[in-house]
């Protein structure tokens, strides 16, 4: 919109001054030759800025393209922050899920074995809720502890599924 205020700002002047250069001369015999100097310099006052047009629409539509390719950018960052932090709340979830389950398990086993030092359990959250314990590691306190090794095992499978008990050296 600006480059047409220029544009006519522009062809008002070029008019403005050869008007005053044709009211200037003295003489009638020169009119004619100013009056066809003065149309050439109004037609190029008219036509240079058209001429560049093209230009200027193409250098528009490279604005329109990258703002549309920054827009689709902003987009894709944006959809992977979402991603990001909905994996980032899923892990979250399931290192909360496997302390609580590790806690539970823990609890349960020095209520019956005090030579339970440790659990670590792992394992993956489940789509539809829930936890599903992949192994069990149980860490012992003392020689007692290593007696107890396979009614512990057997306690555990029991509980939480076949082959998934494994013991600390």
């Amino acid at each position: 919109m600006e480059e047409i205020f220029v544009w006519v700002k522009t062809i008002v002047y070029v008019v403005i001054f050869l008007t005053m250069a044709e009211n200037v001369l003295p003489s009638a015999s020169y009119r004619k030759y100013i009056h066809v100097f003065s149309g050439m310099i109004l037609i190029m006052a008219v036509i240079l800025p058209v001429q560049k047009l093209p230009e200027l629409l193409l250098e528009k539509k490279q604005q329109l393209t990258m703002a549309k390719d920054l827009n689709q950018q902003h987009q894709t960052q944006k959809e992977e922050a979402i991603e990001d932090a909905g994996k980032k709340q899923e892990k979250l979830l399931e290192s909360m899920d496997q302390s609580a389950v590790e806690q539970e398990i823990l609890t349960e086993c020095r209520n019956r074995w005090k030579q339970v030092e440790k659990i670590e359990v792992s394992g993956r959250l489940l789509e539809e809720g829930g936890y599903e314990i992949e192994t069990i590691t149980v860490g012992l306190t003392s020689e007692q502890g290593q007696e107890k090794k396979e009614e512990i095992k057997a306690f555990l499978e029991q509980n939480y599924g076949e082959g998934k008990v494994r013991f600390d050296p």
